[in-house]
Order: structure tokens, then sequence, then C-alpha cells
């Protein structure tokens, strides 16, 4: 079997017997049973696991306690992890903690020869409790080692999985958990000598859950869910949050089956949620929400941050929380959601205004200009998008004198996911569109490009995406196209190639392509472009032209929906000299059939959603492609299909 059950039963009875001298070579020269010992001793366990625990009881306290963690901290574990964690536990003075380091590898020595743990040797020195990094090399001698208890690394591994399985399971529960929350002591006192990876602080986070210590364990969820975020690995964090908040939702069953359930939790869970704990619910359902969004979850995301704002709303120990920021990120999740069309609302928007109303006055009460920036950028695009631009050029107004990007840029990226409040000055920019001011539009682009683009950081791709999008339409129509392709290429290609990588994935990430791709065309419309086929591919293939609900209404809110954006792709190569022989006519025309379609849907799409900046992006792409349908004679055609 995978387990290796029967050969590990049958090594352990041989061994057993050797160890009792309970076998002997009889006389046709055959390996039996004494006559006098068959069925005593060691023999009268009926199973492995009988022989193993009378087995282990024959070892000294030293050695039980060695296997207990061990097989506490997993199936393989390190000798330094081994030292770290007795000298952290064991109540001794620190001069002694290098004669514990000896009875630790002697006793693990022990365990390898007794054929129990197999051990395999690392790079790295340990002393007392420090782990001293150096190339691999020959084992020391005896002699050094008890003179300068300088012991090299090494993993030790359990020979057989029946060894862990039964020292666990002769372990009082309280006993595991007890061990659990040392490990996890340990790994994190050397956590903070060091910058942590999130290998590492999963470990932690493993042993703390094991331990069932649920705020610490959700400290740890938060900080290792940034890094995955920071690496694109959203569906990950998700995972890791909704783990963790099952510490609480994990429980003994409601005998009321009509118990009313918020986000999985039972109204009996809420009621008995300390201050801490509440807080840490809040902090991770608005966390995942910020995780979905990114991933074009809109739908659960919304769930997610509803969830956060009804479970403050019930739990008893919400009047304890003195601090209201913690309300802060779920306005903010609920008005992105509210803007990217996930909530349904009346014409005149009420929910929104209230939402943003009760944000900019808590905010303002706060006093913290990192929240209050933030609740003017809600304002202001708020206004913006009403068309109600006296209002959200004041609300702006108050927002460029309370934000400084070098003080407040990373702190309202931390709150919020990005730089929401930067970001309101490239939505600006698209209002003087709508009032027909250029030169006001051209030049709030260039403040951007030069006072807060190279403030922001650069890690942070998404901020950095959503930042310049909207300059982008801009300057595209003041002909400006190379510039902003290298703009984009060394604010958000280039950095999501560095800090995320590939399998990454990023809000933004599937418009890249067609934006480069868009503003290459737009510049060299009478040049030669030695990818043009590659360019041609792509169009003609139509599902690589249309984009999810959730990223056209994302964007299309920043200027302009991304299947607008493929329908001029697909004018500009159909306009391209190089496009006209007669070879290329077949593409030819399916670029026009299908950059018309995009361009009506696009059309219909930002008219219903009241997006005047995306819609005035459209209708001069729809002109032209209409134009050229009925120069080819291809409109009647098209229609009647």
């Amino acid at each position: 079997t995978q387990s290796r059950g029967m050969p590990a039963f049958a090594n352990e009875i041989l061994r057993s017997a050797c160890r009792r001298n309970n076998i002997e070579r009889q006389g046709n020269n055959k390996v039996g049973w004494k006559g006098a010992d068959r069925g005593k001793g060691e023999l009268t366990p009926a199973s492995v696991g009988g022989i193993i625990v009378h087995r282990l009881d024959t070892f000294t306290r030293t050695v039980r306690t060695i296997l207990d963690l061990g097989a506490v901290l997993g199936t393989s574990f390190d000798l330094a992890d081994i030292i770290n964690v007795t000298n952290r536990t064991a109540d001794c003075p620190f001069e002694d903690k290098e004669e514990n380091s000896q009875k630790i590898h002697d006793a693990l020595d022990f365990l390898v020869n007794e054929g129990i743990l197999v051990e395999v040797c690392l790079g790295g020195d340990v002393e007392g409790e420090h782990y001293i990094e150096n190339d691999l090399r020959a084992e020391p001698s005896p002699s050094s080692l008890k003179k300068d208890h300088v012991f090299q690394d090494k993993t030790y591994t359990f020979c057989h999985d029946i060894w862990r399985a039964s020292i666990l399971s002769l372990m009082l529960e309280s006993r595991k958990k007890r061990i659990h929350k040392f490990i996890a002591s340990s790994l994190q006192a050397q956590t903070k000598k060091c910058n942590t990876d999130y290998m590492s602080l999963m470990k932690i986070w493993n042993h703390l859950t094991a331990a069932g210590e649920r705020t610490q364990a959700a400290d740890v969820a938060l900080a290792v869910g940034k890094s995955f975020e920071g690496l694109g690995m959203y569906e990950q964090s998700v995972k890791l949050y909704e783990d963790t908040l099952g510490l609480w939702r994990a429980g003994p069953e409601s005998v009321d089956s009509d118990a009313i359930e918020i986000g999985g939790f039972r109204s009996s869970v809420l009621e008995g949620m300390n201050r801490i704990e509440l807080e840490y619910t809040i902090r991770i359902f608005v966390s995942i929400g910020k995780a979905l969004a990114n991933l074009h979850n809109g739908s659960d995301s919304v769930v997610a941050y509803q969830n956060a704002l009804q479970i403050m709303q019930v739990a008893p120990s919400a009047r304890l929380i003195r601090d209201r920021s913690i309300l802060f990120p779920i306005f903010s999740g609920l008005f992105l959601a509210l803007k990217y069309g996930q909530i349904e609302q009346d014409d005149d928007c009420l929910y929104e205004q209230d939402l943003v109303r009760r944000f900019v006055t808590e905010a303002k009460l706060y006093g913290d200009p990192v929240h209050y920036a933030r609740a003017l950028s809600m304002q202001a695009e708020m206004f913006g998008r009403l068309e109600k631009f006296p209002q959200a050029f004041a609300a702006f107004e108050e927002l460029a004198s309370v934000y400084e990007a070098e003080k407040h840029s990373d702190a309202i990226s931390k709150a919020y996911g990005s730089d929401r409040a930067a970001q309101c000055f490239a939505i600006s920019a698209l209002w003087y569109i709508q009032l027909d001011d250029m030169e006001a539009a051209v030049e709030m682009c260039e403040f951007i490009f030069e006072h807060l683009m190279p403030k922001m950081n650069l890690r942070n791709v998404h901020n950095s995406a959503l930042l310049i999008y909207p300059t982008i339409w801009v300057m595209k129509s003041q002909n400006r196209c190379l510039e902003m392709l290298e703009l984009f290429v060394k604010y958000v290609v280039e950095p999501f190639d560095e800090f995320l990588g590939e399998g990454a994935f990023t809000f933004c990430l599937p418009i890249y392509d067609p934006i480069m791709m868009l503003l290459d065309l737009c510049e060299n419309k009478s040049n030669t472009l030695e990818n043009l086929d590659d360019y041609v591919d792509w169009a003609i293939d139509s599902e690589n032209l249309r984009f999810g609900q959730v990223i056209n209404n994302g964007l299309g809110n920043f200027g302009r929906d991304c299947n607008s954006v493929s329908s001029e792709i697909c004018l500009l190569l159909a306009n391209r000299s190089d496009m006209l022989g007669h070879e290329r006519q077949t593409e030819r025309r399916k670029l026009i059939l299908s950059g018309l379609d995009l361009a009506r849907e696009s059309l219909d799409f930002t008219k219903q959603k009241k997006m005047i900046p995306a819609l005035l992006q459209t209708k001069p792409v729809l002109q032209a492609l209409e134009e050229l349908a009925i120069e080819l004679g291809i409109v009647e055609e098209n229609r009647k299909s």
C-alpha cells in the first residue's frame, strides 16, 4: 500500500524481537522464535501501533519530548527549529541552553539509530538559539560538537507516517495546542530579527490555527494575504482569509435550525465575539472584498463588504470599537461596487449619495488626512459622474488642499488597495473634456506626469494603471500617443514584469496589450509595422475583442470601456494602406464588422451607465466605422445577417 503498512508492521515486529532477544537460529538453520518467549513481551500487541506505544514507553523523557515536538512540527522538521523551540520553552538560564542543545542533538541521533527518524544534512550551523548559514560541509566531529555546541543543521523525517500518527494520538489535545503555541511563538520571535517571506509566515499561521489562537492567526493571515496580493495571487489570499474566518465559524451546531447567519456566522457566534475578534473579522471581510474585486468577481466582492457592514450593525461588541476608521474601507468598497455597476440603485443615486455623505462626515470627524482624502475623492467622483461639476470641483479643491503624495499615497493604498485620491486628479481631467476645456485637461495630465506618477509606489501596479488610464484618452486626442505608450510601459508594464511576473494577475492586466496596440497603431498610421500580422491575427479572433462586464464597468468610469478600445483597434487596422490589397479584403471586412458590433455595444453600454467621457470616446469611432462600411458596401449586408 502507499503507507507501506504491512512492511512497517513486519519491520517493527522483527526489531522488537531483536531488541528483546526473542529469536534464535534453530537447528534447521532457520531463524525462529525462542520457544519460551513465544507470544510474550513486545510480541503481544496485535498492531504496529501497539508495538510503537510499547516501545515509546522505554524511551527517556528527553527523547519523548523531542518526538512530541517533532510530531507537532510535521512530517519533517529541522534541528534549528527543535533547538529554538525547546530553548524558548525550557525553564533554564541562558548558560544552560548549550547543554540543552547538546541533549537535543544526542536524542535525535538516538532516534536516527533506532530507525524512527531519517536525517538529511542542510547548509548552515545551529549554535544555541542561532542559525548560521554556510555552505554544506563535512559533519563536525563529536569532540568539536561537545566543545563548541555548534551543529550542522539537518532536516529529520519520520521513517513512516505511523510513527507520527501514533505519537500524536497519545497526546492530549491541550498538550498539542500548547506545543503549537510554543512553536508559533518561537517562529514569530525569529521573524522579528529579519524580513520574513510568506512561506515562513504560513508556517506560523498553521501553528496558530492548530493552537486555537484565532486573533493571532487572523493578524498573520492579513499580513500573508497582503503578500499574496502584492504578487498578484488574489485567489490564494481569498482562500487564506476564508480559512481564517472558519476558525470562528467552526463551532458547535446551533440547536436553532432557523438561526440567522451573516457571512456564515450564526448570531450566537457574533453575540459571543469580543471587540478584538470583531475587528479582525471585519478587516478580513474587507480584504476578501478587495481581493475579489481585483479578480473581477464583483458580485461576491459586494457580498463581502455587505457582510462586514451587517456584522458591524448586529454584533454587540461593535459599540466598544472606538476607532471608527474600520468602517471606511467598507464605504470605499461599496462605492466602487456602485461605480462598477455591481449594486443597482435609483436614477438619483440616493443610496450612493447617502453612503458618500456618511463617509465624508465620519472621516472629517476622525481627522486623519488619509481617510479624509479618500472620502473627498469619492465625493468628487460621484458629483462628476452625476455631472454636478461645481460640486465636483469644490470637493476636488478640498482634496487638493489636503492630499500630499509623499505623505499620504502609500497609506491610502494600504487602507484602500490603491491611491484613490491621486486617481481623482486623473478623473478630473475627464471633467474638463466634458466642459470643452481641453487646455485645462492637458494641464492636469502634465501635472500628474510631473508631480504624481514619480511619487507612486511602482510595486502597486494596479494603482499606476488606474492613475494613467484616464490621461491616455486626453493625450491621445492631442496626438501624443508615443509619449503615452512610453509612460504606460514605464509605470505599468515593466513594473508588472519586475514585481509580479508570469502567472500573476491584476485588475487591468487584460487591457495591457490592447492599450499598447492601440497607441502603437495611432502613432504609426502611415509607417510600416513589423508586427502588423500579429495585430491582425489578434483582432480577427473575436474572443480577444470582448471584455467582461466588471472591467468594462470599472475602466468605463476612468474614461473608456475596453470594448471601445477593441473597436478602435479594428478601425485603425482596417484603415491602414497596407491592408488595402485584394489578398487582405476578407480580413479587412471582418475587422470592420467586428468593430461596428463592438462600437455599437459600447455606445449602448456607456449610455445606459451614463459614462459620458467613455461615450464621447466611442462616438467618433462608430461614425468612422460606419462611413468605412458604407464606402465598401457592407453595411446593409451586415444588418441583414
